[in-house]
Protein backbone atom coordinates (compact mmCIF):
# COMPACT_ATOMS: atom_id res chain seq x y z
CA UNK A 1 0.00 0.00 0.00
CA UNK A 2 2.92 2.19 0.67
CA UNK A 3 5.41 1.29 -2.39
CA UNK A 4 6.37 4.41 -4.59
CA UNK A 5 6.43 1.43 -7.35
CA UNK A 6 3.24 -0.93 -6.65
CA UNK A 7 3.04 -4.69 -5.92
CA UNK A 8 0.44 -6.18 -6.38
CA UNK A 9 1.50 -9.06 -4.10
CA UNK A 10 0.40 -6.48 -1.41
CA UNK A 11 -3.24 -6.27 -2.36
CA UNK A 12 -3.55 -9.90 -2.07
CA UNK A 13 -1.90 -10.33 0.94
CA UNK A 14 -4.03 -7.97 2.24
CA UNK A 15 -7.07 -9.25 0.76
CA UNK A 16 -5.76 -12.39 2.28
CA UNK A 17 -5.62 -11.74 5.70
CA UNK A 18 -8.96 -9.91 5.47
CA UNK A 19 -10.99 -12.67 3.75
CA UNK A 20 -8.88 -15.78 5.14
CA UNK A 21 -8.06 -14.86 8.42
CA UNK A 22 -10.79 -12.09 9.17
CA UNK A 23 -8.43 -9.85 9.90
CA UNK A 24 -10.43 -6.37 10.75
CA UNK A 25 -9.12 -3.32 8.68
CA UNK A 26 -11.01 -1.00 10.65
CA UNK A 27 -9.86 -2.29 13.56
CA UNK A 28 -8.36 0.97 15.12
CA UNK A 29 -5.27 -0.69 16.38
CA UNK A 30 -4.91 -1.87 12.98
CA UNK A 31 -4.86 1.49 11.39
CA UNK A 32 -2.76 2.74 14.08
CA UNK A 33 -0.13 0.46 12.49
CA UNK A 34 -0.98 1.63 9.33
CA UNK A 35 -0.28 5.48 10.43
CA UNK A 36 2.85 4.48 11.52
CA UNK A 37 3.92 3.12 8.67
CA UNK A 38 3.23 5.76 6.83
CA UNK A 39 5.42 8.41 8.45
CA UNK A 40 8.34 6.12 8.24
CA UNK A 41 10.72 8.36 5.96
CA UNK A 42 10.41 6.98 2.50
CA UNK A 43 7.27 5.74 2.35
CA UNK A 44 4.47 7.29 -0.55
CA UNK A 45 1.15 8.25 0.90
CA UNK A 46 -1.48 5.24 0.08
CA UNK A 47 -2.21 5.92 -3.97
CA UNK A 48 -5.88 4.69 -4.71
CA UNK A 49 -5.77 6.74 -8.27
CA UNK A 50 -7.60 4.68 -11.71
CA UNK A 51 -3.50 5.09 -12.95
CA UNK A 52 -2.39 2.76 -9.69
CA UNK A 53 -5.36 0.74 -10.22
CA UNK A 54 -4.57 -0.15 -13.87
CA UNK A 55 -0.91 -0.53 -13.27
CA UNK A 56 -1.55 -3.09 -10.31
CA UNK A 57 -4.45 -4.50 -13.07
CA UNK A 58 -1.45 -5.07 -15.28
CA UNK A 59 0.58 -6.80 -13.08
CA UNK A 60 -1.98 -9.93 -12.28
CA UNK A 61 -0.87 -12.18 -15.03
CA UNK A 62 2.46 -11.58 -14.65
CA UNK A 63 3.68 -11.15 -11.12
CA UNK A 64 0.69 -12.63 -9.09
CA UNK A 65 -0.32 -16.16 -10.96
CA UNK A 66 3.23 -17.30 -11.24
CA UNK A 67 3.70 -17.23 -7.56
CA UNK A 68 0.25 -18.10 -6.17
CA UNK A 69 -1.16 -21.76 -6.63
CA UNK A 70 -3.95 -21.96 -9.46
CA UNK A 71 -6.71 -22.20 -6.60
CA UNK A 72 -5.53 -19.24 -4.43
CA UNK A 73 -5.37 -16.96 -7.90
CA UNK A 74 -9.19 -17.88 -8.59
CA UNK A 75 -10.15 -17.43 -5.45
CA UNK A 76 -8.94 -13.80 -5.41
CA UNK A 77 -10.66 -10.92 -6.49
CA UNK A 78 -8.69 -7.91 -7.78
CA UNK A 79 -11.63 -5.03 -7.78
CA UNK A 80 -12.73 -5.70 -3.84
CA UNK A 81 -8.73 -6.00 -2.69
CA UNK A 82 -8.44 -2.20 -4.54
CA UNK A 83 -11.61 -1.31 -2.51
CA UNK A 84 -10.33 -3.05 0.52
CA UNK A 85 -7.24 -0.75 0.16
CA UNK A 86 -9.30 2.22 -0.57
CA UNK A 87 -11.90 1.96 2.42
CA UNK A 88 -8.04 1.88 4.50
CA UNK A 89 -7.27 5.23 2.93
CA UNK A 90 -10.57 6.21 3.64
CA UNK A 91 -10.50 5.53 7.57
CA UNK A 92 -7.11 6.66 7.68
CA UNK A 93 -8.32 10.63 6.56
CA UNK A 94 -11.08 9.94 8.53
Amino acid sequence: MTRKEPAIRDFYDLYHAVREIRLDSQNPDFLSMVRAKLKVPGNAPVDVSAERKLELDRQLGGQLRPVLRPADFARFNFDEAFELVCSIANALSA
